[in-house]
């Protein structure tokens, strides 16, 4: 995606919801769980800001690796 300016922009989301339209022609979606689900699920019950939905506390993500076929 490019903001305003032209310059490519970065962004990593983890959806929960089985719809994401919100994100149809404006972002690629790659990735899959192969561990830890139960950190993910834990993600939901963590409260946000309205309206922008960040999270109210820090979430950071150490360790991801690649999926292997």
């Amino acid at each position: 995606m490019k903001d305003k300016a032209g310059r490519q922009d970065s962004r990593f989301f983890i959806t929960l919801k089985p719809a994401a339209s919100w994100a149809d022609d404006n972002y690629a979606a790659f990735g899959r769980v192969t561990k830890g689900l139960e950190y993910i699920l834990g993600l939901e019950q963590i409260p946000v800001k309205k309206p922008s939905n960040y999270p109210v506390k820090v979430i950071e993500i150490v360790a991801a690796g690649c999926y292997e076929h």
